[in-house]
């Protein structure tokens, strides 16, 4: 059986580890090797090239090159400048590059080597011996066949290409600190997007990583004289060393603008000096700086020394020295620590239940140390790798292969060797190594944090004092800073109290904590060990959650116990804050049943659409009054009369205690008198009142049972399943907090140990505190697990109307003021009356409307400020398709304006308006339809998944008979939500009181038969069926099919037509993901990552050929609708072709193999409802495409 591995970066010790594991003919394993890997930061940067000083740092000075190596690669590869000191020759670069080549030469059969060609030159050797290049974007770990999925960004189109996808039994990253071929941001983001499966490698790496630390500047000596020294050692001062480079501008892109005959030297200073100089003084060893440190002057003292030295060898003579760029402070050059592997073990960080290693120089110490060999450089890299290709050739065994292997770090004692090596005239592996013969670890600790955010939620969320105290570590560089400071201060306490923790080689009970230690780790295919983490909270409102709330559980599988449930609430709605508040209040009198219930609010989602830090009045609508009762005709129905003497109880009759909300006196000549009592909120508005109840629910917990956390400041991006788990994951790709957040990376949060066992969404149509493409792409990033859920979704359509937001100057006369309030269009029987266009105008007043929306109302002042909106019908009549091209906003706003004054305001025919808000194609105004019996179940609830999702716009409680059917549908009522979210917890309390998980409930996933329309329930319970009713509030207002599903949704509208349908991947926002990437909080693209679909009767491969068809190729799509028409013609086709027939197809027009792929794939199922492809990556940082172009890739 062949197996499949993946090398992914290309650093001396992976090159070596692919030789040595290649080398035995007896190997049944190919090998992968991707040299490329992407890295959002540098995106210009291509393998073999190097365009920065420290990032892509590899050195000239090797040190001794063992007399084995030297034969291996040729002595013409090296150059002797001492008697103990070798070069690479020409330089790094190179030598790297050509021991691609002739691997790529020697191994054809077992091997592929991926690399841009254009950085290989034709003195490297048969250029054509690459394959084209494929840079690993993101990998996946399918737990069913184990193994690993590397999605691929294609170079050529600028996005991530899903036909390049390939599966491998196992993935190894490389990693050398002495050589930086391959970047470290470009694994970090490589193993994050592997999350859960890499969080042991990666916490392992984040616990004992700890680095000394050097100021790096460059410059250039013009017209230097004969006989320049390769290295220059400093004479006691800041300057630890300076290296000369070969001067080659192709290869050593900061050597940009060379002369003929100019040298280029990187000057390194000691740790002790760039201490001092980054802190400003050196009285703390972990105190931050008290200012920004200077740059400029830091660089110039190192030249000005660098140059003292220089003229000592030139004889006095001094030549033309210029800086470089600037001064550069090195945070992790070389660490200071190692892994200490058991006998036995094998020598890599290897974590075997996930198939998932890390090569790299690092892992090769302990041995060198046991050898007596330099530390670090080219010898001990290719040590390290030569040690490694046999663990991993175990690894891939037919049998089970070692035992995970992520030992416990400690310090190398390199000081003693370094001196003793100096003392012979050698450095160790190479001049940087000197750093490790003069740093000493007390000096190294004060800079942090390394902007690995996964790394540092991984150390932060486990007990890493405890840990360091048995290794002896005193700094971590994977730490927020100040926890960083914490451990710093914690390990000098105890060695000042005569402690052994920070003695070189960390004493006995370093080596007690190690022995045994492959017993306590994890074997292939055993369940990981259930850790006790601690989650930081964002915010606490009393002093009993004041306190880091610690989760811990005893089960790993729905049906066993659990001390404590985790449920993750997204969305700030009435729905999802009812839903918590009710879940409490069915819990309270359960005392000692269950489990304990933690809930965590999460508020901001991501949407790809518009920035969610710039509230948009219509995005974020909210009614100025609502109802908080049904009418006598819904109270009938069972369980709706308690319904509203509960909410009445439990909020109304409190809120109008604290003046919260008011109740609205019916103004003489408006059209909202008849019909329940209407209220409104006082003090901002409808999101003051859900701020208020938000609020209420952190100040409010019962300690040992119920407590709410809020992680206000985390934007999500990304959910996920954990089948084998069966736990909820949820991610971010924004590395900072609140509005300023930047993009960095998926990371989960709150921190990398936070998992929950239900997720549970709040939508609700008005007030809109949460956006529906948020949740969107939240459950299309989940699919297929989030399939179920977002077909019963598929049955709430919404119509488009036009709407606008206006300033209007009143009439000079008071007395013919329009009534403040809500106006409402005429009734269904009048709607044939000729310029009927206005259904809705409401007066937007300071205190209702002044927070959450994004306007800008001063009290008292003169004008008005109307919200206008018009009916579906007119409004289809103006705009059919969101897809149809340019319409006139300026003259849709003037009809409203004008229909406004005629219809509702005549007194204000002649008063100016200023636009406000633009006219705005509303897509989801209002909600179609509704559950039809009020005594099922409002709510969707996946009981397999614990997926649930409460919103208003399930339920609809009818009004009075005297009420006009337009207010009963557009009038907002806080019965709606409250009936949804009060099921949804009934469910979910359900499953905490039986003790046996929030699984262990029946589903609840509404049929298509469940759902009618609302004007249907309206007009049957008023006993007035109407056509003219149907007519004007059962179109969508849009060209869609109107069957009763929501066609704005693709992925919803194609799972609720077919129940048997499974879609693995989808992205219905893609369009929006393709704008200009400057505006990174809103534009960013999440990766919506390829989710593991678990191989059941209902969704074997076969299934999904016949479900839907084909992967649509990604490209270039500039055709017309009907190029893009007939390309849905084949997709629908394809299935009922004969696989005989397929191959023989044409291409169609415009498109060539992309409709090609259609008909001779037929192995691939449709994993996007859109024409081009699964979805487009983040474009390169500074990227830009004609205008032209991009609003035809909008389109």
């Amino acid at each position: 059986m062949v197996r499949r591995l993946a090398v992914c970066g290309g650093s001396p010790s992976g090159l070596q580890a692919v030789e040595s594991l290649l080398a035995d003919s007896e190997s049944d394993i190919n090998v992968s090797l991707f040299l490329q890997l992407w890295n959002p930061v540098e995106v210009q940067n291509k393998w073999g090239r190097g365009r920065k000083i420290c990032i892509d740092y590899v050195p000239h000075m090797v040190g001794k090159v063992p007399e084995a190596v030297q034969q291996s690669f040729g002595e013409e590869s090296f150059r002797q400048m001492t008697c103990d000191e070798f070069s690479i020759y020409p330089d790094a670069m190179t030598f790297c590059r050509r021991w691609a080549l002739r691997l790529a030469q020697r191994y054809p059969g077992k091997l592929r080597v991926f690399a841009h060609k254009d950085a290989f030159s034709v003195r490297d050797g048969d250029v054509q011996l690459l394959q084209p290049c494929k840079i690993p974007y993101r990998m996946h770990f399918q737990g069913s066949s184990r193994t690993w999925q590397l999605d691929f960004r294609n170079p050529a189109k600028d996005c991530v290409d899903s036909d390049l996808s390939e599966e491998f039994d196992m993935v190894a990253v490389n990693y050398d600190f002495s050589f930086r071929m391959t970047h470290v941001k470009a694994v970090r983001e490589l193993l994050d997007s592997g999350m859960p499966a890499t969080e042991e490698i990666i916490k392992n790496f984040a616990l004992g990583l700890h680095c000394a630390k050097t100021i790096v500047c460059a410059v250039r000596v013009a017209a230097p004289s004969k006989g320049m020294p390769h290295v220059l050692h400093g004479e006691g001062g800041g300057l630890l060393f300076a290296e000369r480079y070969p001067t080659d501008p192709l290869v050593h892109g900061w050597q940009r603008g060379a002369n003929p005959g100019d040298q280029f030297w990187l000057i390194h200073s000691t740790c002790e000096f760039a201490k001092q100089r980054f802190l400003g003084d050196t009285s703390g060893s972990s105190r931050t700086r008290r200012k920004r440190w200077d740059k400029a002057e830091t660089g110039k003292m190192l030249v000005n020394e660098f140059c003292s030295l220089l003229a000592g060898a030139c004889s006095g003579i001094i030549p033309s020295v210029h800086q470089l760029g600037n001064t550069y402070h090195w945070d992790l050059p070389l660490p200071l620590t190692h892994p200490e592997f058991e006998a036995g073990a094998a020598p890599l960080l290897l974590d075997s239940s996930c198939n998932v290693a890390w090569v790299g120089d690092f892992v090769g110490v302990a041995a060198r140390l046991e050898s007596g060999g330099p530390l670090f450089g080219l010898g001990a890299a290719l040590a390290a790798g030569e040690r490694c290709a046999s663990a991993l050739a175990a690894a891939l065994g037919a049998n089970a292969g070692p035992s995970s292997s992520l030992p416990l770090w400690q310090y190398h004692d390199a000081a003693a060797a370094g001196q003793a090596e100096a003392q012979e005239g050698n450095s160790v592996g190479g001049e940087l190594g000197m750093l490790l013969a003069t740093t000493t670890r007390e000096q190294a600790a004060y800079r942090g944090t390394c902007n690995w955010k996964v790394a540092e939620a991984a150390a932060e969320g486990s007990d890493f004092k405890t840990r360091c105290a048995e290794t002896g570590i005193l700094w971590l560089e994977h730490l927020p800073i100040k926890r960083a400071r914490e451990l710093a201060d914690a390990s000098l306490a105890r060695a000042a109290g005569g402690g052994n923790g920070t003695q070189n080689g960390a004493g006995e009970r370093h080596r007690a904590a190690t022995k045994g230690l492959s017993s306590r780790l994890t074997r292939r295919g055993s369940p990981k060990p259930t850790t006790t983490t601690t989650e930081p909270t964002t915010r606490t409102a009393t002093a009993t959650t004041t306190a880091t709330t610690t989760a811990t559980t005893t089960g790993t599988t729905m049906g066993t116990t659990r001390d404590v449930v985790r449920v993750a609430v997204l969305g700030r709605t009435l729905s999802s804050l009812f839903f918590v508040r009710e879940l409490r209040r069915l819990l309270e009198g359960e005392d000692g049943v269950g489990a304990a219930v933690e809930v965590s609010l999460f508020p901001a989602m991501f949407d790809p659409a518009r920035n969610i830090y710039k509230p948009h009045p219509i995005c974020e609508y909210a009614s100025s009054n609502f109802w908080a009762s049904a009418g006598q005709s819904s109270r009938k129905a069972a369980g709706v009369a308690a319904l509203e003497e509960a909410f009445a109880q439990r909020y109304l009759n409190s809120w109008l205690e604290r003046g919260l909300v008011e109740e609205v006196q019916p103004l003489a000549g408006a059209t909202d008198q008849a019909g329940p009592k209407t209220y409104r909120s006082t003090g901002g508005g409808m999101f003051a009142l859900l701020a208020s109840l938000e609020k209420e629910l952190m100040e409010d917990c019962q300690p040992g049972r119920f407590s709410v956390m809020l992680h206000d400041k985390l934007q999500l991006t990304q959910m996920q399943y954990d089948h084998d788990a069966q736990m909820w994951s949820l991610y971010s790709e924004f590395g900072g907090s609140g509005q300023g957040a930047d993009w960095y990376a998926a990371h989960q949060v709150p921190n990398i140990a936070s998992r929950f066992d239900a997720v549970v969404m709040g939508f609700d149509l008005d007030p809109r505190g949460a956006r529906k493409a948020s949740f969107k792409q939240l459950l299309e990033s989940a699919l297929p697990t989030s399939c179920p859920v977002i077909r019963c979704l598929g049955s709430t359509p919404s119509s488009s109307a036009m709407t606008c937001v206006v300033e209007l100057c009143p009439p000079e006369r008071a007395d013919v003021h329009v009534c403040g309030g809500t106006h409402y269009g005429l009734e269904a029987s009048d709607s044939s009356k000729p310029g009927t266009i206005l259904e809705l105008a409401e007066q937007l007043q300071p205190a209702q409307h002044s927070q959450g929306r994004g306007l800008r109302l001063s009290p008292g002042a003169t004008n008005e400020v109307w919200n206008l909106t018009a009916n579906v019908k007119w409004s289809k009549s103006i705009r059919s398709s969101f897809s149809s091209g340019r319409w006139d906003k300026k003259k849709v706003e003037r009809n409203l304006v004008e229909a406004f004054q005629s219809e509702v305001a005549p007194s204000y025919r002649n008063s100016q308006y200023k636009s406000l808000v633009p006219c705005f194609h509303w897509q989801g105004a209002w909600p179609l339809t509704a559950i039809e019996k009020s005594s099922d179940a409002a709510c969707v609830y996946d009981a397999s998944a614990r997926l649930g999702w409460a919103s208003d716009a399930f339920v609809f409680l009818n009004a009075d008979p005297s009420v006009a059917a337009v207010r009963q549908l557009r009038t907002c009522n806080l019965l709606h939500a409250f009936k949804s979210a009060s099921d949804l917890a009934g469910i979910v309390a359900k499953g905490a009181q039986s003790g046996q998980g929030v699984g262990a409930v029946a589903s609840r996933l509404p049929k298509r038969s469940e759902w009618k329309l609302r004007c249907e329930l309206a007009a049957h319970r008023t006993g007035k069926p109407e056509a003219p009713l149907r007519d004007l509030f059962a179109d969508t207002g849009r060209s869609d099919p109107q069957d009763g599903i929501d066609h704005t949704w693709p992925t919803a509208a194609r799972l609720a037509a077919d129940g048997a349908l499974v879609i693995e991947q989808a992205d219905s926002l893609k369009k929006y993901r393709r704008r200009d990437d400057r505006n990174k909080s809103r534009q960013r693209r999440p990766a919506v990552q390829r989710r593991c679909l678990p191989q059941t009767a209902s969704c074997d491969p076969g299934a999904r050929n016949r479900a839907g068809f084909g992967r649509l190729a990604a490209g270039w799509a500039f055709g017309l609708a009907a190029t893009r028409q007939a390309i849905w013609l084949a997709a629908d086709s394809g299935p009922r072709l004969q696989p005989q027939l397929r191959p023989n197809l044409p291409d169609l027009p415009g498109l060539g193999a992309a409709a090609g792929c259609l008909a001779r794939r037929p192995g691939y199922h449709l994993h996007s409802p859109h024409c081009f492809g699964a979805g487009a990556a983040r474009p390169a940082a500074g990227a830009s495409r004609p205008a032209r172009v991009q609003r035809q890739m909008a389109r």
